[in-house]
């Protein structure tokens, strides 16, 4: 959907790199999912999902030697995470028809997502949700109902979902600041947008959708009491006493 010039609810165009983790975790590269044994390592998986949920911001060579292996020693650690960096970049690029830094870039303060050049679903929901946020405030309704609706279409289950079952979650890996931060983050920001909905489609009259979003709130937080008392409510008002 186009709002003023705005879309929302699809990738950017131009993009050969798609990152998504919000439910099962993917990457695609010039419309291919990267198989599981391109990655070579969980390590390298999980490396790339750090630096997503860092949205960009650079983050510590020790820190991330850290989270990969905790406790090892730091001149081991930090010519493995070499050959990770090596790894995931030729991953997202394997023609090589970049320079090395085109999607991953580093330097003596860290590494980062370069997110200019990759469509991430968690980063585009969570602008969606700010600007859905705005456009509604400012009065302008139907451009904020579409970036609402996109943050809801987005949100396929919570960031890094695979984190918190199997092997994953038996070696700790869900426990991680990194994962868990991230994850409470876009959750928020969904639960935000649905309310949000909710709002509009009761000041527009729409009682059923309105119950219906309302439902799915209580359904994700049963103890939401203001979600409560807003069903409630709009069922009151039509006439739904049953």
């Amino acid at each position: 959907t186009t709002v003023n010039g705005r879309s929302f609810g699809t990738d950017p165009v131009g993009k050969d790199v798609t990152l998504a983790v919000l439910g099962r975790f993917e990457v695609t590269v010039g419309g291919q999912t990267v198989p599981l044994q391109s990655w070579k390592s969980k390590q390298a998986r999980t490396l790339m999902k750090i630096l997503a949920g860092r949205r960009g911001r650079p983050v510590s060579r020790a820190l991330l030697c850290e989270l990969l292996w905790p406790g090892d020693d730091p001149i081991k650690t930090s010519h493995r995470l070499s050959v990770l960096l090596t790894t995931v970049r030729t991953v997202l690029d394997p023609a090589k028809a970049w320079p090395a830094d085109h999607y991953v870039n580093s330097n003596v303060s860290g590494v980062w997502l370069d997110l200019r050049r990759i469509s991430f679903d968690a980063d585009e929901l969570l602008d969606d949700a700010e600007h859905g946020a705005a456009l509604l405030a400012a009065g302008e309704t139907d451009a904020a109902k579409a970036a609402l609706t996109a943050v809801d279409a987005r949100y396929r289950g919570e960031a890094f979902e695979d984190e918190q079952s199997g092997d994953w979650a038996q070696e700790g890996w869900a426990q991680e600041d990194w994962a868990q931060a991230f994850r409470e983050e876009t959750r928020a920001a969904w639960l935000r947008s649905l309310r949000h909905l909710a709002t509009v489609a009761t000041k527009e009259g729409r009682s059923n959708d309105a119950s219906a979003t309302l439902t799915r709130l209580l359904g994700v937080d049963p103890y939401d009491e203001r979600v409560h008392r807003g069903l409630v409510r709009n069922l009151v008002r039509a006439g739904r006493h049953g």
